[in-house]
């Protein structure tokens, strides 16, 4: 590349962290063992082992997985684009040297995983982890000789062909912690490259996708769009993703010519001039790409949307392109800034559950063989009832959240339905304050623009203030239920723990990782309403035919389409599709609540209480086993409260 980016980016913050993410990670490592060690003695009996796995079926498998995938640590940020969208050209600029294939046909036939190194190295693996191929090259020649060989979907031998992950090692400054970059296949060549992909998605925190803004607007409904939604629907086995770090780079806009827009009916008559429709080329095209972009990732920050031309960066030309570029790299440092440690900490919280999961039915029978047998007996009948009381209010609680939920839904299609319908909606909707005036349109036009305006109105409609004020109590709800049982089932656990109970000072305990899924703010209003705008507004506004007439008579004709297309939007209709978005994604989370997370945990508490009813003797010729056992806790938690001391976690 004849330009090359002359600075080291490092996040200002990154000199305060006083552990390297590699110390944070052998220091968790250490607990894992720890804990590891504990469950897999002999004084930890098969009654302690039935507890755990009420809360952890198949506990060890569970807990070795989590441990690898520890170990693992990468924090990948994805990178993925259509074929000639210009992916690979943005990783070599990133990277800073011309490492990695770039060509017309789809290059990338595997997952390539881009690691910070001192030293180059490149290695090779199938799916399944197995090491196929290693090299230490002396100098970055033979180190792209080797990455091509292995990438190149026409170079790579019979014998790689079972190929998933070639990792490669050299110095790239900007990735710091465990953040790497991952070049994956361009979108839609084929459905095999697409799962790869998708199958690379619980490894992944963030997203770059790269699109062509010269093909046709860049985004195409059964590639990308359909990728984003896969997305979407997978966010449950992607703990550490953040929906607000994803980045579109839209490229190769120096390809389109920056001049007014004018239909070819613009030129049948010279006296509709003074109407004919112009927009500025780039300007158009970008309203284009945001417009598809909403439907496909609805809550999309805008500041996310970069305009860039890497042909420009690589000649040193400055522009506006190349500026938003550089934009684009302090959102990308600022995001490697965030996620460097999100699964050491998503980790952290991991194993503190497993350990007070662990931990329970040794503490509860030690605190128990200090009472008197006619004192037991009255602890246990207590603690009993205590759950059942839970247990019952569990059940109300989730019958008032089935109501609650089907009055929000009914609340939203109410409140659309008379926004829609009254004449201030109308005009917001017909003359947004960022679009010409509708009767400046050409008259042939009218039918579809007036179709775009009531999809764009409703979109901003569900983002307005209003209706995130109903998502954010929505919100509150859930997450009151959740403070409220998890307080309640605390107690129970306090009581059955006494003394040896030690409180954690972190906020997530009985429901840790539920945060993936609680938050219903991020939901796909987009995806339904673009269909039902189809299906409606289609046979409408076929009935436009083409007229001279003045923009007042425009303005006319416009509002008779809007009432006809929002006459076929009753309440009854925007309520099945609020069902299907709003509906569907809380139904989710009470789903996850009440038929997973809660009488999970309602489950553990009430087989340790059951496992306390062996008669007295029993249970004191177990004291010494559970008196070493206390031993490796305390040993554990000690561990635990150091690395919180030291990570600030």
């Amino acid at each position: 590349m004849a330009a090359k980016r002359s600075d080291v980016l490092v996040h200002p913050r990154e000199r305060e962290k006083k552990t390297s993410p590699e110390e944070d990670i052998e220091m968790l490592r250490y607990i894992f063992e720890l804990v590891e060690k504990m469950v897999n003695c002999e004084e930890y009996d098969k009654d302690l082992q039935d507890e755990l796995t009420s809360a952890f079926p198949n506990f060890m498998i569970v807990l070795q997985t989590a441990k690898r995938d520890l170990l693992r640590n990468d924090c990948g940020i994805v990178v993925a684009g259509e074929t000639s969208a210009g992916k690979t050209s943005v990783i070599n600029w990133i990277v800073g040297k011309s490492v990695f294939v770039t060509s017309n046909a789809a290059a990338t036939g595997t997952v390539c995983r881009i690691r910070n190194s001192k030293k180059l190295q490149i290695k090779a693996y199938t799916k399944e982890e197995e090491l196929k191929r290693e090299e230490h090259p002396n100098d970055m020649k033979r180190f792209k000789s080797v990455i091509r060989t292995l990438t190149d979907v026409e170079k790579i031998n019979a014998d790689m062909k079972d190929l998933f992950y070639v990792d490669a090692y050299l110095p790239v400054p900007l990735l710091q912690g465990n953040v790497i970059l991952v070049d994956t296949p361009g979108i839609g060549e084929s459905d095999d490259l697409d799962k790869i992909l998708l199958e690379f998605l619980p490894h992944a925190v963030s997203f770059m996708f790269i699109i062509n803004a010269n093909n046709a607007g860049g985004v195409c409904d059964d590639r990308l769009i359909k990728i984003l939604r896969n997305i979407m629907g997978n966010r449950s086995k992607m703990p550490c993703f953040n929906t607000e770090d994803v980045m579109f780079l839209t490229n190769k806009w120096d390809s389109i010519e920056k001049e007014e827009y004018r239909s070819p009916s613009d030129d049948d008559d010279e006296e509709e001039e003074d109407n004919v429709d112009r927009e500025n080329q780039h300007d158009k095209t970008f309203r284009i790409i945001n417009s598809k972009l909403k439907k496909g990732w609805p809550h999309i920050d805008p500041k996310n949307i970069f305009r860039i031309s890497m042909k420009q960066m690589q000649r040193g030309i400055t522009s506006e392109f190349t500026e938003d570029y550089k934009r684009f790299e302090d959102v990308l440092l600022d995001t490697i800034y965030k996620n460097k440690n999100k699964r050491v900490e998503f980790y952290f919280y991991f194993i503190q559950n497993f350990i007070r999961n662990a931990e329970r039915g040794t503490l509860a029978r030690l605190v128990l063989l200090e009472k008197s047998e006619k004192d037991q007996k009255e602890y246990i009948k207590k603690n009993k009832k205590d759950i059942e009381n839970v247990e019952m209010e569990f059940l109300k609680r989730k019958e008032e959240m089935e109501r609650y939920r089907k009055s929000m839904v009914r609340q939203l299609a109410e409140k659309l339905h008379k926004y829609l319908h009254s004449d201030n909606g109308k005009q917001k909707i017909l003359n947004p304050i960022d679009e010409k005036p509708i009767q400046e349109i050409a008259y042939s036009k009218l039918g579809e623009e007036v179709k775009h305006r009531i999809e764009r109105g409703i979109q901003k409609w569900c983002e307005s203030d209003e209706v995130k004020s109903i998502l954010n109590e929505a919100d509150a709800q859930i997450r009151s239920l959740v403070e409220d049982m998890e307080k309640k089932m605390q107690g129970i656990e306090y009581e059955m723990l006494g003394i040896y109970h030690r409180e954690y000072s972190g906020t997530r305990t009985f429901f840790v990782g539920l945060g993936v899924g609680l938050s219903i703010a991020f939901f796909p209003f987009a995806w339904i309403f673009p269909v039902v705008l189809t299906l409606i507004l289609n046979p409408i506004i076929r009935v436009v035919e083409w007229l001279f007439l003045s923009a007042d008579t425009c303005r006319r004709r416009a509002e008779e389409i809007y009432d006809k297309c929002v006459k076929e939007m009753d309440v009854e209709t925007l309520h099945k599709h609020f069902e299907e978005s709003f509906g569907t994604q809380f139904d989710k989370v009470l789903e996850q609540l009440f038929n997973d997370e809660i009488p999970k945990k309602l489950e553990t508490l009430s087989k340790t209480n059951d496992k306390l009813l062996e008669d007295y003797n029993s249970m004191r010729k177990k004291e010494g086993a559970l008196l070493k056992l206390k031993v490796m806790i305390d040993k554990i938690q000690k561990e635990v409260e150091n690395f919180r001391e030291i990570t600030k976690w």
